[in-house]
């Protein structure tokens, strides 16, 4: 059920989902906040989403705003060429002929075609690094996610990247690789977790700080 949260002249709807999680997950859906969390943590949604009021607001608006008839990559926007047909592309200079089932799926074929040529490139550089530590390759998946850039799996050492991260500068995708390998190192966010990030990546906490306000649309 969707419900609606007001200020001034603005409403903000959002739907609480109630499953079993350990942890509270929130993400956008159709221009509507879905929260989705256990039975004891739901009286916190409302005051949680009142004081995210504007980020909440303005991301959905933006997000409305979007072209569907274009994409990002690399930080750079692309118009869409698209057509209905099996899956294929081109990038052009400031255009991209594509084809697929539908636009949506589409785009998130290109996400994950444009991550792995990105990989090629970044993750040497950032397996140069970790080897000073006593690091090794790790297995890489890759996934469209819609509320994390990353994790780190402890039972099947491996990393997921969200396919999203093709859309941003290879910066972003350099810190998130750093930051899920040093959760090899250190499990949790402590202040051991970011001296090591600090060690690999200086200036790491900008990037991070900005990587933060960005959404996954």
């Amino acid at each position: 059920m969707i419900r609606y949260i007001y200020k001034d002249d603005k409403k903000l709807p959002y739907e609480v989902v109630i499953k079993r999680n350990k942890h509270t997950y929130m993400r956008i859906k159709d221009g509507v906040v879905v929260v989705t969390t256990n039975k004891q943590m739901v009286h916190l949604v409302e005051s949680f989403l009142v004081s995210k009021f504007d980020k909440l607001f303005n991301t959905i608006h933006k997000v409305q705003a979007t072209n569907p008839k274009e994409i990002k990559l690399q930080g750079q926007i692309y118009e869409l060429n698209f057509e209905v047909g099996r899956f294929t592309y081109a990038k052009l200079t400031d255009l991209i002929m594509v084809s697929g089932k539908d636009l949506e799926t589409a785009k998130k074929h290109i996400y994950l075609k444009e991550i792995k040529e990105m990989m090629k490139s970044i993750h040497p550089k950032v397996l140069a690094v970790i080897k000073n530590s006593g690091l090794q390759e790790l297995p890489i998946k890759y996934k469209y996610l819609k509320s994390k850039f990353g994790s780190y799996h402890r039972k099947h050492d491996e990393i997921t990247l969200n396919s999203f991260l093709a859309t941003l500068d290879p910066i972003y995708l350099e810190y998130v690789l750093y930051h899920e390998y040093a959760h090899k190192i250190v499990f949790n966010h402590s202040k051991d977790f970011y001296d090591i990030l600090d060690t690999w990546m200086p200036g790491h906490k900008n990037i991070q700080k900005a990587l933060k306000k960005m959404a996954i649309i």
